[in-house]
């Protein structure tokens, strides 16, 4: 079932907060202060680091999330060239 589009925002709010507070901390303590799962956090997390509001270093379980600058990530897809 999909969640409701606030739930989706509030959720993004909370973290860039708590990461803006908190730089460097991986998914499973900001999951233990914020009561939340890694489930929960995935796609409002996603959105975050696409907007460029949120920046990663590391890999999958030691991914650490700090404050973004603003400009968004490139999404890896290649544009077509017009001619």
């Amino acid at each position: 079932e999909k969640r409701p589009k606030a739930e989706i925002v509030k959720l993004q709010e909370q973290v860039l907060s708590h990461i803006r507070s908190n730089p460097g901390q991986r998914i499973e303590l900001i999951n233990k202060v914020l009561g939340t799962k890694t489930s929960d956090l995935a796609l409002p997390l996603k959105k975050l680091i696409a907007d460029g509001a949120v920046d990663t270093k590391g890999a999958r379980r030691a991914t650490t999330y700090f404050p973004g600058d603003g400009s968004a990530k490139a999404t890896g897809k290649k544009r077509k060239r017009a001619k």
